[in-house]
């Protein structure tokens, strides 16, 4: 539409625009301070000249060939049925990380130290932790976060769970599916600025079943998996076997739900180790 063909009203509308619009870039007109809006070519050439992004391998063959390795800055959701070996999956990809000398700081909200650190076995665990958990905090967790990365250059923050950093109870008439978006947004923001890679475990609606769970299955907020990077699911199948306690190794199967760098998903195969508490894939 042409200027001609608007209205009077429609008319001092545009012009009235058009005004706050001067005002509003009036002031960088002339701007002498450093550029903060540059073009394209500049952030390539700033890429291809910076140093190779530094990734996380573990003793899981498949996950790294999958992956590629887990990226500084990246948020990684972790889940699973209840009892399915999260926690274990974490104490694994632990020990993997220090042996290969990352810096992991590890906030376990649902066991006691004593019972934490037994899950260790005779492994030395040469990691981080707050002396004393505050939960239904996330400004004191991430303030730990911060105390960790400027101490000890922390790489991997691990975090045991995600429920744990809101009282549900009082919550329960509110959105809870906002809330948490808005906490798993600030992790994920901090792990960008801090360049550090984060494991938050979240739960799932199913207490039992013989399928891999996936995506739909997360509980409370759909941000548990749609902020994070990367999603795994473990899951070991139980019902109907008989309990066998000279059983060294059970297998397990670890389902990529959400691979945001190169898009392969799928299940792989995981023996679980139990004298060395570790899980390993061909």
């Amino acid at each position: 539409m042409r200027i001609s063909e608007l209205s009077d009203n429609q008319l001092n509308e545009k012009i009235r625009k058009n005004e706050e619009i001067a005002k509003l870039v009036k002031p960088y007109e002339n701007y002498k301070g450093a550029d903060e809006v540059v073009t394209a070519q500049i952030i390539k050439e700033q890429v291809e000249t910076s140093t190779e992004q530094k990734k996380l391998y573990t003793s899981m063959n498949r996950l790294n060939n999958t992956l590629d390795g887990f990226k500084l800055g990246d948020l990684v959701t972790v889940s699973g049925i209840s009892g399915n070996g999260k926690t274990e999956l974490l104490i694994s990809l632990t020990k993997d990380f220090i042996d290969r000398n990352y810096q992991v700081l590890w906030v376990s909200y649902e066991v006691s130290p004593k019972d934490f650190m037994s899950r260790f076995g005779e492994y030395e665990p040469m990691f981080y932790l707050p002396k004393q958990n505050v939960p239904n905090s996330v400004e004191w967790l991430l303030k730990r976060i911060y105390e960790a990365k400027a101490k000890y250059n922390i790489e991997v923050v691990i975090i045991d769970h995600l429920h744990f950093l809101l009282d549900m109870q009082t919550l329960k008439h509110q959105n809870i599916s906002h809330i948490f978006g808005g906490i798993i947004r600030r992790i994920k923001s901090t792990c960008l600025m801090l360049d550090i890679t984060c494991f938050l475990v979240a739960h799932l609606n199913k207490t039992q079943t013989k399928d891999v769970p996936d995506l739909v299955d997360f509980r409370d907020s759909s941000f548990t998996y749609q902020e994070a990077d990367t999603v795994l699911i473990i899951h070991r199948e139980t019902s109907g076997t008989e309990i066998d306690l000279k059983q060294t190794k059970f297998e397990a199967l670890l389902r990529i739900a959400k691979n945001r760098w190169n898009g392969y998903l799928g299940i792989i195969k995981l023996t679980y180790d139990k004298q060395k508490r570790r899980y390993y894939s061909d």
